[in-house]
């Protein structure tokens, strides 16, 4: 999950800017069959052009102005996508209060760790104030939690046993602590 959310997104843009990864210099995605208005913008365009007509300074603003709206509706699609997702998990999650599951951690920070619930993928954060056992300190280079003592390490990708502490359905967050 890290590596996918530190990706750049695709933008749609009327103009020829390439693939970087597959390093082609002339490049356009649609897919098929169409689902989104972008494919089918490419396919009209195919279809217009198929005669090596060039495409006037109008046609081309207007696919300018539908690029960048089209761009603007996919990042508000994927917003309002994950924010669903999350409240319907932390509305499951809600009846499960006290529930010990296996998590993965998918993310450290300053104040914690971040769990994933195995089966349900329900995320929330387990705070380095409810682990006892350690003052752990974040080796950002490394995406781990390391304990001063004990030099206990929480790395992303870990199992852990979580415990369910609690549930706040309107800001969408659930507070974890390690199971012991």
């Amino acid at each position: 999950m890290a590596t996918l959310r530190s990706m750049a997104k695709a933008i749609y843009s009327h103009k020829n800017i390439g693939h970087f990864s597959l390093g082609f210099k002339h490049y356009t995605h649609f897919t098929s069959p169409i689902r989104r208005y972008p494919d089918m913008m490419a396919h009209r365009i195919l279809a217009s052009h198929l005669d090596n007509s060039p495409i006037s300074k109008p046609e081309l603003d207007s696919y300018r102005a539908a690029a960048i709206r089209s761009s603007e509706r996919e990042v508000e699609a994927v917003e309002a996508e994950r924010d669903s997702t999350k409240f319907k998990q932390v509305e499951y999650m809600s009846a499960h209060v006290g529930d010990i599951f296996d998590g993965v951690i998918s993310g450290v920070s300053d104040s914690g760790m971040f769990v994933a619930e195995k089966v349900t993928r329900a995320e929330g954060m387990i705070r380095l104030s409810t682990i006892g056992d350690d003052y752990y300190d974040l080796d950002r280079k490394h995406y781990t939690l390391v304990g001063r003592s004990t030099k206990k390490k929480y790395r992303l990708g870990d199992v852990v046993k979580i415990k369910l502490l609690a549930v706040n359905i309107e800001s969408r967050q659930l507070d974890w602590t390690l199971a012991q």
